[in-house]
């Protein structure tokens, strides 16, 4: 008998690994690998790298949703009108809700679906301006680097998209399908103001782009085990909700506390959170990514990865360990602000913790809120709303389609050396408010960032280098000739 079942083990595990084999054997690259080489026009490559510096000087700083700082982005719009003078005097350009720009170049086909190019015209803060190497809004451009507040987030999309345009109106050139530019004033601080009105605008108009790219993913160098830089195109993005986990109290001196403090309290909540942390699942466009350059991986690597239905656990513990990959296998929790006492001998009477979660497709804001309950689940402790915009995830843009693989090649045409893999935003874009007019919303930014240009995300010495710049601005005009 026990012959038996080890023979049946054996057997069974023989056509496992069988199964796996074929499988990893036929896990055939998704790679384009014939396209037309790039042939875009040329331009006055300084010129532009003044303007973009320029472009940094003007303080369009975001700080709190419905706030805007007026007379900053006014000089910013008198500065793009006198920087370019075709896309201000040809194309359509309208105002919304005062501050973001929508701006038509229509197509020699109107029944074409159009193309909608986003980016954003506002920064945030900037908190320690004597900690940069060179001042935050003074647009200068020190040994091939432009430095300032806005290079990488995101005045590099607005220049870029705008000086392709331009470039392209200087060679009387119109595109086959219309393009829309809609740059938002308030994507720091959720978009409800500038990118919401405009999408509202659209739907209301009946625009169905063919469709939508935003700034997003970017091309990283030995982020995944693979010869070539990889660019990550964000198919989705995950959902954003802070709530404040709030425990009220008598206060009173500190000589005297109680068997457990407020802020006790709040503490062991927030131990509970981090020690039951989200379900994890390589799903969605996670999955897609692993799809796109795991055949481009060893033997053993390809394996694993065409093999997800058994060995799913084992890639979730592969990199969960890493911050950035585990945030696109679950929805995270990161505790940001606390708040107690004024004084150090003083009990607070309320005190506050504010988490801010990133949430995964396939979970929504009130699954998360229930997961917190029963995860805490402390009466002591009131769960409150943060602020006043939370978003669900995005739905999940389908990769291999003609609309994804024309970025692709793109991509391919501007960085011919490198590979293109759909991925997961982490981050929240200006793209979640666009979801609903098309089934095609990607979000990148063709750019090839080093490491101290990623690491400026919102950061001391924001920077960029210029060429990176001007590759940026050669793949706009690519994609506009494409389409």
């Amino acid at each position: 008998m026990w012959k038996r079942i080890i023979y049946s083990i054996l057997g069974i595990a023989t056509v496992v690994v069988i199964v796996m084999i074929y499988n990893a054997m036929q896990f055939e690259s998704l790679q384009l690998q014939e396209y037309p080489d790039s042939y875009v026009y040329d331009f006055d490559e300084d010129a532009a790298i003044e303007r973009f510096a320029e472009s940094l000087s003007y303080e369009t700083v975001s700080r709190e949703p419905g706030e805007v700082d007026e007379e900053a982005f006014e000089a910013f719009h008198e500065f793009l009108e006198a920087s370019f003078p075709n896309v201000f005097g040809q194309l359509e350009v309208e105002l919304v809700n005062d501050f973001s720009l929508l701006i038509r170049w229509e197509g020699v086909d109107t029944e074409l679906d159009p193309l909608v190019l986003l980016a954003h015209q506002d920064v945030v803060p900037v908190e320690s301006p004597d900690a940069w190497s060179h001042p935050p809004f003074a647009g200068e451009v020190v040994d091939g680097i432009v430095w300032g507040r806005g290079a990488v987030d995101n005045k590099n999309g607005v220049m870029g998209i705008l000086e392709a345009v331009e470039i392209m109106l200087e060679e009387d050139f119109q595109p086959e399908r219309t393009v829309k530019l809609a740059f938002g004033h308030d994507e720091e601080v959720g978009g409800m103001y500038g990118a919401r009105k405009i999408a509202d605008l659209l739907e209301e108009r009946g625009v169905e782009p063919e469709f939508v790219l935003d700034e997003g993913g970017y091309i990283t160098e030995g982020e995944l085990p693979v010869e070539r830089p990889v660019a990550v195109v964000g198919t989705a993005e995950k959902g954003i909700l802070s709530l404040e986990l709030v425990v009220s109290g008598r206060g009173g001196h500190s000589s005297m506390p109680p068997r457990q403090t407020a802020i006790g309290i709040l503490s062991e909540a927030i131990y509970n959170l981090e020690n039951n942390p989200f379900p994890a699942s390589v799903s969605g466009a996670a999955r897609d990514l692993f799809r796109y350059v795991g055949p481009e991986m060893s033997f053993a690597e390809r394996v694993i990865l065409s093999n997800l239905w058994l060995t799913e656990p084992v890639v979730i513990r592969m990199f969960e360990d890493s911050p950035a990959s585990n945030a696109m296998l679950r929805t995270t929790a990161a505790p940001t602000m606390m708040q107690g006492s004024d004084k150090d001998n003083i009990l607070p009477s309320e005190a506050k913790m504010v988490v801010n979660f990133r949430i995964m497709p396939g979970e929504t804001i009130e699954s998360v809120k229930e997961y917190v309950r029963r995860t805490i689940d402390d009466d002591r402790i009131e769960i409150r709303d943060h602020r006043e915009y939370a978003f669900d995830p995005s739905p999940v843009s389908e990769a291999g389609t003609d609309q994804f693989d024309l970025v692709h090649q793109t991509i391919r045409q501007i960085y011919p050396d490198i590979y293109v893999a759909p991925f997961l935003m982490v981050a929240a874009t200006d793209s979640r408010h666009f979801v609903e007019l098309s089934d095609h919303v990607y979000r990148f930014t063709p750019a090839d960032l080093n490491e101290n240009e990623a690491e400026g995300f919102h950061a001391v010495d924001e920077q960029l280098r210029a060429e990176v710049y001007l590759r940026m601005i050669r793949f706009y005009q690519q994609l506009i000739l494409n389409v």
